[in-house]
């Protein structure tokens, strides 16, 4: 992994700092998961943009997914037709 600084202005650094403590994540991987997400959809408006994303980074906070019922969430849905051709 490399390491990148960002400048961020006060009102974003404000925001992100908030949901990082009500999630209880970090902000850089706030940040990262942003990042991803704005890259994914930039690679699928313009297909020339060709380099590689993974189809998942780390694990999310969320109180609907728990270790006790992520194979279940996972089998209602998990939809891995829709992931086609992103690899």
């Amino acid at each position: 992994m490399n390491k990148t600084v960002v400048e961020l202005p006060a009102g974003i650094d404000a925001a992100l700092g908030l949901i990082a403590e009500r999630t209880g994540r970090s902000c850089p991987d706030l940040v990262i998961e942003a990042l991803f997400a704005f890259l994914d959809e930039q690679r699928r408006t313009d297909p020339s943009l060709d380099y590689p994303l993974p189809l998942s980074v780390g694990i999310i906070a969320d109180a609907e997914v728990t270790s006790e019922n992520f194979e279940d969430w996972l089998k209602a849905n998990w939809r891995p037709e829709e992931d086609r051709g992103r690899e």
